[in-house]
């Protein structure tokens, strides 16, 4: 799905933009409901969360995109927010820092994760439950 930023590339979340990162994780979680993988509903909300609020805040394209996949044994969240002019990373915020945790908390989620080169895209994958995974 193909979001379109209200804001200008750059500039801060504008308030109708800030309501994307909610509805692509209802949207997630119904997805998963479909495929059966109701076990990674609650890790998936919290990485589509992160990456889409991400896309938005530092990405430079004039939208978003998000994209869930699935194959046999794994699914995989995708967020392309354009080229950006600095790679997503993870950084050790201060304690009193209101930002800076989001991609540790993917990290920890995800049984991998990655940034493309240019860090127009960020993406996620979940392993699926054994007893979930497709023959």
């Amino acid at each position: 799905m193909r979001l379109s930023r209200t804001a200008l590339p750059g500039e801060p979340i504008a308030q109708h933009d800030r309501a994307w990162p909610a509805l692509m994780r209802r949207l997630g979680a119904a997805q998963l409901r479909v495929w059966r993988l109701d076990a990674l509903i609650e890790s998936a909300d919290l990485v589509i969360s992160e990456l889409v609020t991400n896309g938005f805040q530092h990405g430079r394209g004039d939208t978003v995109a998000v994209r869930l996949w699935r194959t046999a044994t794994y699914i995989c969240i995708e967020v392309d927010s354009g080229p950006s002019p600095w790679t997503p990373r993870t950084r050790q915020p201060d304690p009193y820092d209101e930002g800076g945790r989001g991609l540790h908390l993917v990290a920890a989620l995800s049984d991998t994760w990655g940034i493309t080169p240019d860090g127009s895209r960020t993406w996620s994958v979940l392993a699926a439950p054994d007893e979930n995974r497709l023959s």
